[in-house]
């Protein structure tokens, strides 16, 4: 997914991005969801989330990511999301 490439998408507020084989989420991806709540990326092939990967989801509740090759997470990967109080990761 590119960067930027779901702005002006402000009325979604669940997304189901599973089982796209997707291994990159690049800073920005989703930059525009401001409403976005619950976002699924479990069962890809996910083994970098950028710094920002999940800059500008300010109403983010629920992060599916279970199922993907995750080795390390940044300290600062979920800052700014201050709704968020659900992150689900299991291999």
């Amino acid at each position: 997914i590119r960067p930027n490439s779901l702005f002006g998408l402000r009325r979604i507020i669940l997304l189901f991005l599973n089982f796209n084989k997707l291994y990159l989420i690049k800073n920005n991806t989703f930059n525009g969801l401001e409403n976005l709540e619950i976002l699924y990326l479990d069962n890809n092939e996910l083994r970098i989330l950028e710094d920002n990967a999940f800059s500008g989801l300010n109403n983010l509740t629920i992060l599916y990511l279970n199922n993907n090759y995750l080795e390390i997470l940044s300290s600062c990967l979920f800052r700014n999301l201050g709704k968020l109080k659900r992150v689900l990761i299991k291999w």
